[in-house]
Parts: structure tokens; C-alpha cells; sequence
């Protein structure tokens, strides 16, 4: 699988699952977020072709596609959404 070489960087005071949460619906059309056997989260309602890591402690999101050609516009999304979420999370190149 491709990785997006951007992490989200959860500000403090906010949950990073609520954030993962509010990224899947906005972002990747998900219903909910689903944790998979590997400790990795189903975030695109389904289709498996995003998932991501979360790091409870960093506090960060970190993408993983399954295609090396989404990996762009997976990397634009996270890009919009940090951008419209400043209040609970930042981006780190």
C-alpha cells in the first residue's frame, strides 16, 4: 500500500477518533469509521482503498492508500480538511 507523506496532527484538547471521525464523513463519503484486524481504520465507507493509522500518543493520523495514483488526492483532501479544521488539527510534512 502508498503512503501519504503527510501526517494530521491532532491539536490538544481534542479527541483524535472524533477528528478521524469528522475526516472519513467529510472527506471520504463514510457512514462510520471501522477498525480493521490490523489495527488500521476503514475510512471510505467501504471501499478499502483508504485506510489510516492512528497514534494515540503523537497524536496523529497518518493515510495509507491502496493505490499508488490515489495517493495525491488523498494527500488533497487531508490538505482541505486541515485547512478548514485549524481549531483541531494541523498538517505535518
Amino acid at each position: 500500500m502508498a503512503h501519504s507523506n503527510i501526517l494530521l496532527m491532532i491539536n490538544q484538547g481534542n479527541d483524535v477518533m472524533q477528528v478521524l471521525h469528522e475526516l472519513a464523513i467529510s472527506k471520504f463519503h463514510a457512514i462510520e469509521v471501522h477498525e480493521l484486524s490490523d489495527g488500521s481504520f476503514n475510512i471510505d465507507g467501504g471501499l478499502n482503498d483508504t485506510r489510516a493509522l492512528i497514534d494515540e500518543q503523537e497524536r496523529s493520523i497518518h493515510l495509507i492508500c491502496r493505490y499508488e495514483m490515489d495517493v495525491f488526492y488523498t494527500t488533497k483532501k487531508l490538505t482541505e480538511f486541515a485547512a478548514i479544521n485549524k481549531h483541531s488539527c494541523r498538517l505535518l510534512a
